[in-house]
């Protein structure tokens, strides 16, 4: 039987980089999901009154690099949005570790 974890090198398993701005780089992943939410503010502006525009504006444009941020100490490895993601389609459920058993917690 082969072994595909040792056969698959981690170069594929990174994120892709598009560019930098100064020292932070951005990823496909990134630029995706900036893109995404561009589309969804933008689509949703016509909903907004003119009085209210330039703080519509500051708050898509804080929100989008909320989202884009990585979550470093609740999932690392995940963004934001990745994580407001599982926060909303968490199953209903109980779910042990599989040491649970072993540590008598039961």
């Amino acid at each position: 039987m082969i072994d595909f974890s040792q056969v698959i090198p981690k170069s594929l398993s990174e994120e892709i980089k598009l560019f930098n701005i100064g020292k932070m780089p951005v990823y496909v992943k990134d630029f995706v999901t900036a893109a995404v939410c561009g589309g969804v503010y933008w689509a949703m502006s016509n909903y907004v009154s003119s009085v209210l525009m330039i703080p519509y504006i500051i708050f898509a444009v804080v929100t989008t690099f909320y989202f884009i941020r990585p979550a470093r100490k609740t999932n690392p490895g995940k963004r934001n949005w990745e994580v407001i993601l599982l926060l909303f389609t968490n199953r209903q459920g109980v779910f042990y570790s599989l040491s649970h058993k072993e540590e008598g917690d039961m």
